[in-house]
């Protein structure tokens, strides 16, 4: 079948060689002297609309972080002479292992992107600063994924920072020589920048909203707990991801992985600075090499590097206690807030399933040791008699008695989408919505778009990029894996990826869904109500009640508030078991464990970590 349109294929891969860089309408835009920096001439864009934008596309924030400034707060860009031309500048990103456990990216990354409809406003303009997802290991803020395009309809400044990741961002000996969290330190030193110099742009530092997803939606919600961004943002959007989360490790050290990694380096000392001094003596290359080892899979886990509790070592926090509990303190920068998940997270994390490396026969076959692993992230020794009883519970609730097999995967993504997104964010925004003096907006994005995360996860690169050309050209489906709307599905929706070549919105009701979703962010951003009164085009978004928690369906069907039962019933099903676990659980363990290492300790047939990445 395919070979009759070989043809076809061709001619759209060739487009997409041909069109990169076509978004960008004219190298010779605006010049904006920022302060203490020097001059930037941007570029001129146009939406598809034809709507024209300015594009300002990697400006430092803060000076190289390399050599004796890896691992350190970041530091005050330095100045340059003449104008520096955005133009001839390329995409960067941050040094990392990616989810294909490829090392891409440079330690010289603390750039951010800004997009403006007006440098020279009437009246200044709100600003969004979105923080990217990647689980604090991948990802970049730069238009290969996030265009911006959509939101430029809107008139508003739309700036993308850049942050350090994985163990160059969130590297921990608990001590002041390597206090971690440096890639929240990136972000809060990118809106510091914003609110000094966003007005050069025609932005309002007076109206900045944090919008981030999955890792950067965590993000957003640990700098609104921090003492340390206090002033620097007036609300949050914030997109399937939260503190209360299966990411996040509080009973844990972290400094043990710090000097695991240290060890495995050779650089391991009994003085935390000799450590430091020692690792970052490193080629990033072979730095990065070895952090390989201490990635989870995407299917479970969570990533070993992430934002840690400093307060108990540090004259200065980013996170002086943990965020749960400054929350539950109200002490904590209190602003309107949107928040919400898709409505099938755990599609996402099947692509090993779907592939076939994973078989869902040998999760029922050890169900007793693996789940306590992937749910409660337990080492194998550490498993007890409750663990097992917990796990069996949550084993009836999604499966009944029936064997977990490829035929139940649906319910097995469910599961994982509950235990690892969902869950965690509806008891934050129900603990917001009874400490925060401002409003809480729920949603729920359920629209099924032309694209799905799942698929360049699961389809090897050539037929991830067949599946599209025949689905954009021929409105031909093929190769399809319909698991609902996956984490991380709405930004297909949100954002114009410059990887295709073409609007990513094949159908009417993805540019519809792509409407309502920006005109709800834009508004959210301008007036801090996503459906303020005079706007009569979109039902009104009502902010959760503590007794009453309907959330906002975004679909192409008719928007409106809703409840859903069973979703209740889940929701409550987990705040009950991990209620249980944190009873008996409520120490800090002095084990290190490491997904990959306990795998080992298991059979063949369920040992992922010989088989390479499930999700490559």
């Amino acid at each position: 079948m395919l070979s009759k349109y070989l043809g076809t294929i061709c001619l759209w891969l060739w487009l997409g060689i041909v069109s990169v860089g076509a978004h960008v309408f004219d190298t010779d835009g605006p010049i904006v002297d920022i302060l203490e920096q020097g001059k930037i001439q941007g570029e001129i864009w146009k939406t598809f609309s034809e709507k024209e934008f300015y594009g300002f596309r990697t400006v430092p924030f803060a000076k190289p972080p390399i050599g004796e400034l890896r691992f350190k707060i970041p530091e005050d860009p330095e100045s340059w002479q003449g104008i520096r031309k955005s133009s001839n500048f390329t995409q960067i990103t941050c040094a990392q292992m990616n989810f294909h456990e490829v090392i891409e990216g440079v330690e010289d990354c603390l750039y951010l992107n800004v997009f403006t409809t007006s440098i020279k406003a009437e009246e200044p303009l709100p600003v969004i600063v979105w923080l990217h997802g990647g689980g604090f290991f991948a990802g970049g803020g730069g238009t290969k994924i996030y265009g911006p395009e959509f939101f430029m309809e809107h008139d508003l400044v739309f700036v993308s920072p850049n942050y350090r990741l994985g163990a160059l961002g969130f590297f921990t000996l608990e001590t002041e020589d390597a206090p971690g969290n440096i890639g929240l330190q990136d972000q809060l030193k990118a809106l510091k920048w914003v609110q000094r110099n966003i007005h050069l742009f025609g932005g309002d530092p007076n109206r900045v909203t944090v919008m981030g997803e999955s890792a950067g939606s965590m993000s957003a919600m640990y700098l609104m707990m921090s003492p340390k961004s206090k002033g620097l943002f007036h609300g949050i959007i914030a997109l399937s991801g939260s503190f209360i989360s299966s990411y996040t490790h509080w009973d844990k050290h972290p400094r043990l992985y710090g000097h695991r990694l240290a060890k495995d380096l050779d650089c391991d000392s009994n003085s935390s600075k000799e450590i430091v001094s020692c690792l970052q003596k490193l080629p990033v290359v072979k730095f990065q090499e070895k952090t390989q080892h201490f990635l989870q899979y995407l299917w479970t886990g969570p990533n070993v590097w992430m934002p840690v509790v400093d307060g108990h070592f540090s004259e200065d926090p980013v996170l002086p206690q943990k965020p749960i509990e400054i929350l539950k303190a109200k002490e904590y920068n209190q602003m309107p807030i949107i928040m919400g998940t898709n409505s099938e997270e755990g599609a996402f994390n099947m692509c090993g399933y779907l592939k076939g490396i994973i078989h869902l026969e040998d999760v029922e076959e050890r169900w007793d040791q693996l789940a306590p692993l992937i749910l409660f992230h337990r080492s194998m020794d550490e498993i007890t008699d409750k663990d097992v009883e917990l796990a069996r519970k949550v084993r009836k609730f999604y499966f009944g008695d029936n064997p977990i097999s490829f035929d139940l995967i649906r319910e097995y993504a469910n599961m994982m989408g509950d235990h690892m997104f969902i869950s965690g964010v509806d008891q934050t925004i129900k603990l917001l919505s009874k400490t925060n003096d401002y409003p809480v907006y729920q949603y729920m994005y359920s629209h099924k778009g032309s694209f799905t995360t799942v698929d360049p996860f699961v389809l090897p690169e050539w037929q991830f990029l067949i599946k599209v050309g025949l689905k954009y050209y021929l409105n031909i489906d093929i190769w399809n894996q319909d698991l609902g709307v996956s984490h991380a599905d709405e930004l297909f929706v949100m954002f114009q990826p410059h990887i295709l070549p073409w609007n990513s919105l094949f159908t009417e009701d993805d540019q519809l869904v792509s409407k309502r979703m920006t005109t709800l962010f834009s508004n959210f951003a301008r007036y801090g109500n996503p459906t303020p009164q005079d706007m009569e085009s979109l039902p009104q978004w009502t902010p959760v009640h503590p007794h009453s928690q309907l959330y906002y369906n975004i679909t192409s069907h008719t928007l409106k508030m809703e409840n859903r039962p069973d979703f209740k019933a889940r929701m409550d099903f987990w705040e009950m078991i991990m209620a249980e676990v944190n009873s008996y659980r409520n120490f800090i363990s002095d084990k290190a464990p490491l997904l990959r290492d306990e795998l080992h300790k298991l059979p063949p047939s369920t040992m992922m970590s010989q088989r390479g990445p499930p999700c490559s």
